[in-house]
């Protein structure tokens, strides 16, 4: 037999920072799975150790690293709400302000379910919920200022919204010719015509004569440049790559036209009426993978908070 033969110790030099650059760009630009081909390619160094590279799956994978190839990158949606039109869209859906069952809504449970019926965004989640609306006067309806108090506190208890952004309500007295519901729905101006007739000094009547009312109006302010405000800060930030702005009103028309330009934007109307021309637009426009979807009662009735969230309550009729 051999004599015993004592292992050899020897010091291996450590590796050159021009290797190591080397490596890592070459890592960088190869792609998942063509790390150990192109290592092995790469020009004999004295300091360099023969080595074989495991995959993503197998290492930890940095934030910063690119997307594998024919992979999507994932879809961060902002959701961004007006909420005086989502009220009195979904009380008309619901048919009146009695009916209970939909106001105690979950927001964040109502924007997944829209996106997640949408195969285009199959990889979307949703990441932000931006609530926009006005504090209800308490002097002049005391309950309905009680209960939307409670609402926003359970939404923030039950982390159904990101962000509450308030705006506010003003009230003026307004003078305007008295008109009726025509049948197309558009109002239609009341004139006098028997059985409501005017006469003049004279007592001859007066057909056709228009009545004149100044009546007390109550005028939400603030919801849509909040909703506009805060789609394009959070675009600028890059804290979304996608949004759904839940609103028919047409006055946000630019600043949806402009965020398409950049990131697939979803528009969902909330009332039964049509959806805003000036929303409307080509779902391959700007970036592309665009949508328009009306809301439903189903949409409402399935995406209730629970109704009871710590110490707070649905109250009664919601």
């Amino acid at each position: 037999m051999k004599p015993y033969a004592p292992a050899m110790s020897f010091t291996v030099p450590p590796p050159r920072v021009a290797d190591i650059a080397q490596v890592a760009l070459v890592i960088v630009f190869a792609g998942v799975n063509e790390y150990e081909p192109l290592v092995s390619s790469m020009p004999a160094s004295p300091h360099r150790r023969s080595c074989k590279w495991r995959s993503r799956t197998e290492t930890t994978e940095m934030s910063a690293a690119p997307t594998p190839a024919g992979l999507t990158p994932p879809l961060n949606v902002g959701v961004y709400i007006d909420g005086f039109n989502l009220y009195y869209g979904a009380r008309g859906l619901m048919g009146g302000a009695g009916r209970p069952g939909w106001r105690w809504l979950d927001l964040r449970k109502l924007a997944a379910s829209i996106v997640a019926a949408h195969p285009q965004w199959s990889n979307a989640q949703v990441s932000r919920v931006v609530y926009c609306t006005a504090p209800i006067n308490g002097a002049d309806n005391r309950s309905g200022a009680t209960d939307q108090e409670i609402y926003l506190r359970a939404l923030r208890a039950a982390n159904a919204v990101d962000k509450v952004e308030m705006g506010r309500y003003i009230t003026k007295l307004v003078k305007a010719p008295l008109a009726v519901r025509g049948p197309n729905g558009r109002p239609t101006l009341y004139t006098s015509d028997w059985p409501t007739m005017i006469q003049d000094a004279n007592g001859q009547p007066v057909p056709n004569a228009r009545f004149m009312v100044s009546v007390m109006q109550r005028e939400e302010k603030g919801s849509d440049v909040n909703v506009a405000s805060h789609l394009l800060l959070d675009l600028l930030h890059k804290r979304v790559n996608a949004a759904v702005v839940i609103s028919n009103d047409s006055d946000l028309a630019f600043p949806v036209a402009e965020a398409r330009t950049l990131i697939p934007v979803g528009v969902v109307n909330p009332s039964s009426n049509f959806t805003a021309g000036a929303l409307r637009g080509s779902p391959t426009g700007g970036v592309g993978q665009h949508w328009w979807y009306q809301l439903s009662v189903a949409d409402l009735t399935a995406a209730q908070l629970p109704t009871q969230i710590g110490v707070l309550t649905r109250p009664n009729g919601w």
